[in-house]
């Protein structure tokens, strides 16, 4: 997905970036695992905002939700992972 913008991220600009279904976002490419990985070793440049085991499947669990606008005059990225459930299946404890 593209931001919209440039962003520098740690001395590197990037102008696309990926949304995972777990909490977190990546620049260089997707993830399409189920399983969380360590984050301290991950080889991905990685924001996890919200890292979980997120599972959107049931019907009354929440959706991820992501667009730009602007946050004091500043341009913005936003993702959020709102009332989602969580593996496997479940939705009762979204807040």
């Amino acid at each position: 997905d593209l931001i919209g913008f440039p962003i520098n991220f740690f001395g590197t600009t990037l102008n696309t970036l990926f949304v995972g279904t777990n909490g977190y976002i990546t620049f260089d490419r997707g993830q399409t695992g189920f399983e969380p990985e360590n984050l301290v070793n991950n080889p991905q440049n990685i924001i996890a905002a919200f890292y979980a085991d997120v599972d959107t499947r049931n019907q009354q669990s929440g959706v991820i939700t992501w667009g730009q606008g602007t946050v004091n005059g500043r341009l913005a990225f936003a993702v959020t992972w709102n009332a989602v459930g969580y593996f496997d299946t479940a939705a009762d404890r979204r807040r």
